[in-house]
């Protein structure tokens, strides 16, 4: 089975409006790494199915967070939140 990820390494995000409130919604964070949900424990904890991507992201004040991807949506310079 091969891993495809929609974001990579360094890539800017921002989370989703409608994230839950500790994905901390509508911040911009940067994609600083990225698995799958290898088993059913951490695909329950996450809430998404097995093998669905988790990534590690930072935010500008130096804090980090595992989000589930469907939370994350590309950022553009015009992108507004």
């Amino acid at each position: 089975m091969i891993n495809t990820f929609k974001f990579d390494y360094g890539d800017s995000v921002l989370i989703r409006n409608d994230a839950p409130d500790k994905y901390k919604p509508n911040n911009r964070a940067s994609i600083c790494g990225m698995r799958a949900a290898e088993n059913e424990q951490t695909a329950k904890e996450f809430g998404i199915k097995l093998y669905h991507k988790i990534y590690t992201v930072e935010f500008g004040d130096g804090s980090s967070i595992e989000i589930p991807e469907i939370y994350l949506i590309e950022d553009s310079p015009s992108d507004n939140i």
